[in-house]
């Protein structure tokens, strides 16, 4: 009788921690969120700074010299720097925009005053000629308004690029650099003419990185690589154009508002490949004569 009566009791004993138990471990529910690392005050990378909405990370290459990921890879080994067409301020106001040939306008300011802006624009020529790459360009708005305009460019991505390049030099408003409008071009507009060109090496850091890398890239090979760049090509990571080629080195910007310079006065590779001594030939033995 009492070894029934024990049995009974270690029966309800265990019904009573059984719940117990699942009841404790429901008040700690398991989370599966993965924590932002850049939300504990890590610093975020230039590379994450903003969405790339167009770049697919199967177009990569690691080896393509044009797809660098630091535009600080790159250093600037020669330029030659075209002067292109003069620029100036193109009143348009009164035409009637129709034609095949169809570019893209960035906006930079819009007045009531076409005097105005006829003034900031001979401004922007005289203290910034050397950034420009296309005319200025004074059209008619509604509500009697006027706008000055900056282009034609060939493509949406490139006038989006060369807006906030410009705005970025001007220190201006870029708010409007993502809406660049497209017309039919008039027969005193033409595309960029500016054939400057620039030869890009290695710089010091690239060559230091890709020769520790588990490739094991040969350090006189990235010594000696180069790729020659034109005004308007894609350089570095995804959306990034070539803005401007001039003295100062190559300018890039991106559609995303990123402005930055390979300058064209760098510290130089120092190439301990090729070292050799000159001893010898500094101090020759003297002959001696017969």
């Amino acid at each position: 009788m009492v070894k029934k009566t024990l049995n009974v009791i270690w029966c309800l004993a265990m019904l009573w921690v059984i719940p117990s138990q699942s009841l404790l471990h429901a008040e700690e529910p398991i989370s599966n969120k993965l924590s932002d690392p850049f939300m504990r005050g890590l610093t975020r990378s230039s590379e994450f700074d903003n969405p790339r909405e167009h770049e697919n990370i199967n177009d990569y290459r690691i080896d393509d010299l044009r797809t660098l990921r630091d535009h600080r890879y790159y250093r600037v080994v020669s330029i030659e720097e075209d002067a292109g067409s003069e620029i100036e301020v193109i009143d348009l106001s009164k035409k009637t925009f129709a034609g095949n040939t169809v570019g893209f306008y960035s906006k930079i300011s819009t007045s009531d005053q076409k005097n105005e802006l006829v003034r900031l624009g001979n401004q922007i020529i005289v203290g910034y000629e050397s950034y420009l790459r296309q005319t200025l360009v004074i059209q008619s708005e509604p509500d009697s308004q006027f706008s000055l305009n900056y282009g034609p460019f060939k493509t949406k991505d490139i006038a989006i690029a060369q807006c906030y390049f410009l705005q970025s030099i001007l220190k201006g408003d870029a708010s409007q650099c993502k809406s660049p409008q497209q017309r039919p071009m008039t027969k005193a507009e033409n595309f960029n003419d500016d054939l400057s060109q620039a030869v890009l090496g290695l710089s010091q850091s690239a060559i230091m990185y890709f020769s520790e890398s588990k490739l094991k890239y040969s350090k006189q090979d990235l010594v000696d690589s180069y790729i020659s760049v034109s005004n308007d090509e894609p350089l570095g990571p995804s959306e990034y154009f070539i803005a401007k080629i001039n003295r100062y080195g190559v300018f890039l910007s991106s559609i995303y508002g990123e402005v930055t310079l390979i300058p064209s006065d760098s510290i130089p590779v120092n190439d301990v490949i090729e070292k050799k001594s000159t001893s010898s030939t500094e101090n020759p033995t003297p002959t001696t004569k017969p």
